[in-house]
């Protein structure tokens, strides 16, 4: 271009004729230079753009993960792995958070339960016999009560509930249709489930922290299972 304007044959200034031509061609090389450097700064907008949007998908995903990981973490720290209810753990917090709302609760209820000659079904059967009756044992309790009703196993045959916002009725009737299912149960196999409860009513016991209704509740359930035995 610069060869044309001031060489070619002879300077453009003494070729005035041929001077539209060469604005013509200078606005051609502009245009083109414009595009291209809009192609390109289009191009690295969208770059950046893309970018930053697998930089967002990636820190999402970061954070999905961990919000897994800690949902497993909670898992493995207040399930029990042998019978998928809640554990001790999982027990003490809501002991914790139970005393902290008393004031809060019309009624509270707890039923304490131990399955009975565990140690000898373990000594006749072994202990996967064991564990199957335990496991058994969960899944009744699971099908019994409503599924807003938590269920803990804090020990090896010892089993924890907590009723609140219910009436002495409601909770009954959910025991009797415990009672029923392990009826059912013992009628289909041949390791027979039997076992002791205990149900402590906070008003109706006049307890007063939820440490007492606890101990009412072991109290009642050893009472059953010495009378148990002494049917038995």
């Amino acid at each position: 271009m610069i060869y044309l304007l001031i060489a070619y044959p002879v300077a453009m200034i003494e070729r005035r004729e041929y001077i539209p031509v060469a604005i013509l061609f200078s606005i051609i090389v502009i245009t083109v230079y414009i595009v291209i450097y809009q192609t390109v700064m289009k191009s690295v907008m969208i770059y950046n753009e893309q970018r930053d949007k697998e930089l967002l998908e990636t820190k999402l995903a970061l954070q999905n993960s961990q919000l897994e990981l800690k949902e497993i973490y909670y898992k493995m720290a207040y399930t029990d792995a042998l019978t998928g209810l809640k554990n001790r753990a999982s027990f003490e917090e809501r002991k914790k958070i139970l005393s902290i709302n008393i004031e809060n609760q019309d009624m509270i209820a707890c039923l304490s339960m131990d399955l009975n000659n565990l140690k000898k079904s373990n000594d006749i059967y072994g202990h996967n016999k064991g564990d199957e009756l335990i496991k058994t044992f969960s899944n009744i309790l699971k099908l019994s009560f409503d599924d807003s009703q938590i269920i803990y196993r804090t020990g090896g045959d010892e089993f924890f509930i907590f009723f609140t916002e219910m009436s002495l009725e409601q909770i009954e009737k959910q025991i009797a249709n415990l009672k029923r299912e392990i009826i059912h149960n013992n009628k289909q196999n041949e390791i027979q489930i039997s076992f002791a409860m205990g149900l402590a009513v906070m008003n109706e016991d006049q307890i007063k922290d939820i440490k007492s209704l606890i101990v009412f509740a072991d109290k009642r359930m050893y009472e059953n299972k010495k009378n148990m035995k002494l049917i038995d």
